[in-house]
């Protein structure tokens, strides 16, 4: 089993790559993965809204490198991979939304299905020690305990 924590040899620093990573959950686990050494890299499509405003604030926060790409694309998921060989592999990358699911299955099926096995292919291709963490949501829990939309109180 790899130690995910340990650098890869020829590397100083542990390595993580964020897919979905311009998104709220990603820039707080980049700020939280750089402060403890790791070199961050992102990967994001940039297509929800906000996304571009927290990658340009994780930016004056910490030094990273940013891949501009779909998930959905395996030609430019392969390259990514194959550049980076990371040793953790975050995936927040997805298509949380429940109307966008009932409204366009097909996008949210291409996203969250293939898209997902178009990054385990690449890992198993190019990166095959690799760890991979997978988490993704839409809603969530306010300090005061009821759901919905609200300014993080305690960040990771």
């Amino acid at each position: 089993m790899s130690n995910a924590s340990a650098p890869r040899p020829g590397h100083q620093n542990p390595s993580i790559l964020i897919t979905g990573g311009a998104g709220f959950i990603g820039v707080n686990s980049a700020r939280y993965f750089a402060e403890q050494g790791w070199d961050i890299a992102i990967l994001d499509n940039l297509s929800r809204r906000g996304t571009e405003d927290n990658l340009n604030w994780l930016r004056e926060q910490i030094d990273l490198r940013f891949e501009r790409a779909d998930i959905r694309d395996p030609a430019a998921v392969d390259r990514i991979l194959a550049d980076h060989q990371p040793d953790l592999v975050l995936h927040l990358a997805a298509q949380a939304a429940v109307t966008t699911s009932v409204t366009d299955p097909r996008e949210d099926f291409e996203i969250n299905a293939l898209g997902t096995f178009n990054l385990l292919e690449a890992v198993r291709r190019f990166s095959p020690d690799s760890f991979i963490i997978t988490a993704s949501t839409n809603k969530g829990v306010r300090q005061d305990g009821r759901e919905g939309r609200g300014r993080a109180q305690r960040p990771l």
